[in-house]
């Protein structure tokens, strides 16, 4: 069977790519491979954007450290400890703007309501993303008509 259409998405902590047949969407990344068949989707999508928690915690653990770990024991900023939590809570902060930017999720539902398949509008291939959400719909609309 010939891929219809591909899409690779990439972001923080994800990499995968969708392929799209007649009948079935592959899901593959690193070490997985999964089949989902179009006729158990509905067509019509919704989307929502998210900012991944890891953000929060970036954010969180930099005010902790420098609270909690500086401020209240009135160190020199020349102090060996001053230093490593400063660097610490710089490295925090650098993690936390690295997951700062938000993401675009398409989201293809089953007939009952529960989200089946999510396309993030990420990676090389983000400005492909509306396109291929669109085959992907047209695909399942073609895979409910042939089966009635």
């Amino acid at each position: 069977m010939n891929v219809l259409a591909s899409y690779r998405e990439s972001s923080p902590g994800l990499r995968r790519t969708l392929s799209l047949y007649q009948d079935k969407i592959v899901i593959g990344g690193r070490d997985f491979e999964t089949h989902i068949s179009l006729k158990e989707l509905n067509p019509d999508f919704g989307f929502i954007r998210f900012r991944s928690r890891r953000c929060v915690i970036g954010f969180m653990l930099f005010v902790v450290i420098l609270w909690v770990f500086v401020y209240p024991f009135q160190l020199p900023i020349a102090s060996p400890r001053v230093i490593f939590t400063i660097v610490l809570a710089v490295s925090s902060l650098a993690f936390a703007l690295t997951y700062l930017s938000k993401f675009k999720a398409y989201r293809f539902v089953n007939n009952s309501g529960i989200i089946i398949l999510d396309v993030v509008e990420a990676g090389p291939d983000k400005d492909r993303c509306h396109d291929f959400v669109q085959r992907i719909s047209e695909a399942i609309r073609e895979a409910s008509s042939s089966t009635t």
